[in-house]
């Protein structure tokens, strides 16, 4: 249907326009889209890996201690020769 006054390559132009916005838009939707299923997943693999690097930080700390403090709990150590043997011999 043609109206008075608007020319119809001018209407086809305006409809073109308007398509290609609403494509980018489209797009723009299906990006944020993406992006948020990609921030759900590391969300929930850094609610599952923050724990045990919280728990391995800090058995690697009680162990630093340990040994710090307390060198006959220092396991490395104990199943090692002793150095000192091999200097009075």
């Amino acid at each position: 249907m043609l109206t008075l006054g608007e020319p119809q390559g001018e209407r086809r132009e305006m409809t073109s326009t308007s398509t290609d916005i609403l494509n980018l838009i489209d797009g723009f939707i299906d990006q944020i889209s993406k992006i948020r299923t990609i921030l759900k997943g590391v969300s929930i693999s850094a609610l599952i890996l923050a724990p045990l690097a919280i728990v391995l930080i800090h058995l690697f700390l009680s162990e630093l201690i340990l040994s710090h403090f307390y060198p006959s709990h220092n396991q490395l150590t104990s199943h090692m020769p002793s150095t000192d043997s091999k200097l009075i011999q």
